[in-house]
């Protein structure tokens, strides 16, 4: 039997064709393999838990605080910050600026995160900053938050002319209040609301986020975006946040 040259095309085409959509078919069949195998599992690189996805609307109150024990707290100045203490969820203690032993419970997180947040910044000095972030902090950038840390403390030393290891001068916000985003026994999503430090009038509201995930019997703050917690400032009011007692 013989072909003619356009009917011989056809089905050398046709042919061709067959085997490219093979071809395909197992190109994104193993495409689709690789990707569930690797996204099954829930550790990071460094082997810890992932955070889980949270959908839905923030701040829907889904988790609150009794107001009594909001009423409970005190205050306590932290190197030249205010910070909120609750007997019940702590921190439980504290010793050379640094503050560990917070319950596991919403208030307990919330605590956490300020008081974690605010003992990695480099204003507090190594002696703290460090032991917090070595402590108290994880994630697959921990270490390249803590070089970026150590590299914007020596900065601002040398501008200062603050000797090696001490504290650095620094105006710190106000901390107003806060906003559960999302809470679970192992993990929690913190909306921290501050202001400005100086004259109420006209000063700027902003939060920042801060999770915090329950890692060998306590709260660990996750490593903040590009290794720095300015990355999560956005500008704020006082809608959905929950005030600080005393707070304005």
């Amino acid at each position: 039997m013989t072909y003619d040259v356009a009917t011989l095309t056809r089905r050398r085409l046709r042919k061709t064709l067959l085997i490219g959509l093979t071809l395909l078919l197992v190109v994104v069949v193993v495409v689709v393999f690789v990707a569930v195998a690797a996204g099954g599992g829930s550790d990071t690189e460094n082997g810890e838990a992932s955070a889980p996805v949270v959908t839905g609307e923030p701040g829907g109150g889904e988790t609150t605080v009794p107001q009594e024990a909001l009423n409970s707290l005190t205050w306590s100045d932290s190197t030249g910050a205010e910070v909120p203490i609750s007997t019940d969820s702590g921190p439980r203690f504290q010793r050379d600026g640094l503050a560990t032993g917070f319950a596991q419970n919403p208030l307990g997180a919330v605590l956490a995160a300020v008081h974690i947040s605010g003992n990695t910044g480099a204003s507090r000095g190594p002696a703290i900053f460090m032991p917090t972030i070595n402590a108290q902090m994880t994630g697959a950038q921990l270490q390249e938050f803590l070089v970026a840390t150590q590299r914007d403390y020596e900065q601002r030393r040398l501008e200062q002319n603050v000797s090696s290891g001490g504290p650095l001068a620094a105006r710190y916000a106000v901390l107003l209040g806060f906003r559960i985003e999302h809470y679970e026994q192992e993990y929690a999503a913190i909306r921290l609301l501050s202001r400005e430090p100086g004259p109420v009038a006209e000063a700027i509201q902003f939060d920042f986020r801060v999770e915090v995930r329950w890692l060998d019997g306590g709260w660990k703050a996750l490593v903040p975006v590009d290794q720095t917690w300015n990355s999560a400032l956005t500008p704020a009011s006082n809608e959905g946040y929950t005030k600080f007692p005393g707070r304005r």
